[in-house]
């Protein structure tokens, strides 16, 4: 571990290096996927329509940046949008051809999650539990609080 580079350095190191390898994949197989749209495909395959709002705040981004990577999926012809009932929100669905492309992916998503249970069981310590503890105590107490506490 390069322990002169920042916490967020290696953390962004990190993730580049897993999302990285999955979007290899995904050029491999010739497949037009991101690996930042698979949070969301995976929650309209298991309730669709849903609000952009709602979305956001299952996979818990900014609703800005879901609202990006949504128009990206549409642009894609993975998603549609419709106005909601209350004509002040969007409704976002999965149109046939994202159905149909997530029901490709299923066996390399299954791989994916195979993989990082693989890497968890190579660790001292699992990364998602790491990862799951970490947020926990970043609710309990945001991390500028904690930079506050260090420089008084």
């Amino acid at each position: 571990m390069n322990e002169s580079l920042s916490l967020g350095h290696r953390l962004r190191q990190l993730l580049a290096a897993l999302d990285g390898d999955v979007q290899s994949l995904y050029d491999e197989l010739g497949i037009a996927f991101r690996p930042r749209f698979f949070p969301i495909v995976r929650r309209l395959l298991a309730a669709s329509p849903q609000r952009v709002g709602d979305l956001a705040a299952a996979i818990g981004v900014s609703q800005p940046a879901a609202t990006q990577t949504i128009a990206e999926m549409a642009r894609a012809g993975l998603v549609s949008l419709a106005p909601a009932a209350d004509r002040r929100t969007r409704q976002v669905a999965l149109t046939p051809e994202g159905e149909r492309l997530a029901e490709r992916l299923g066996p390399v998503w299954a791989a994916v999650e195979a993989a990082a249970a693989a890497l968890d069981r190579e660790l001292d310590r699992p990364l998602s539990a790491a990862i799951d503890q970490a947020l926990a105590a970043l609710g309990r107490e945001p991390f500028r609080d904690r930079i506050r506490k260090a420089l008084k």
